[in-house]
């Protein structure tokens, strides 16, 4: 008997079901949902905005969070198609960000908590100047005074300080 799609069992062990029953379901309702979000960014809407988020097409599902369709997503039947709906809105929101639809800075937060993007950036430093015979030379006398313990500390008696250790 095989398992039904669109069941799954959550943590805490309650069944919850998605709202379509085919990925070609999905697909049609995603379609329809993502014209109605771009449409209220026409100049001539009057109403409230609607971006096309994650969350949202988490809502439009019918899922209670976000992160139980990042847990559809995981799954072969599902993954696909929500992949590729994820996709659709990062394009949309890098595109309205880009042209002024949206503002850049929930753009960028959205792209950094939903695509893995991130601001470090990463400097590689490759010296590959051979070293002439002299600085070899020199560099090789300070690793051989550290191998011999020419850089340790040696303590000197501080004048007025009395020794705590028993003299012999």
């Amino acid at each position: 008997m095989a398992t039904n799609p669109t069941l799954y069992e959550t943590e805490d062990g309650r069944k919850v079901k998605f709202k379509f029953r085919t990925a070609k379901q999905f697909e049609d309702a995603f379609d329809k949902w993502m014209k109605e979000c771009e449409a209220t960014y026409d100049k001539n809407y009057k109403g409230r905005k609607k971006a096309p988020t994650v969350a949202g097409l988490a809502l439009m599902c019918g899922f209670e969070c976000r992160e139980s369709l990042l847990k559809w997503e995981r799954k072969d039947i599902w993954g696909r198609a929500i992949k590729r709906a994820k996709l659709q809105i990062e394009a949309w929101l890098e595109e309205a960000a880009l042209v002024g639809k949206v503002y850049a800075a929930p753009a960028i937060f959205n792209q950094k908590n939903n695509y893995g993007y991130n601001d470090t950036q990463y400097i590689e430093q490759k010296d590959t100047t051979p070293l002439n015979s002299e600085d070899e030379k020199i560099f090789n006398d300070f690793i051989a005074r550290i191998e011999n313990g020419y850089f340790k500390p040696k303590a000197k008696p501080i004048k007025g300080v009395v020794s705590a250790s028993p003299k012999k």
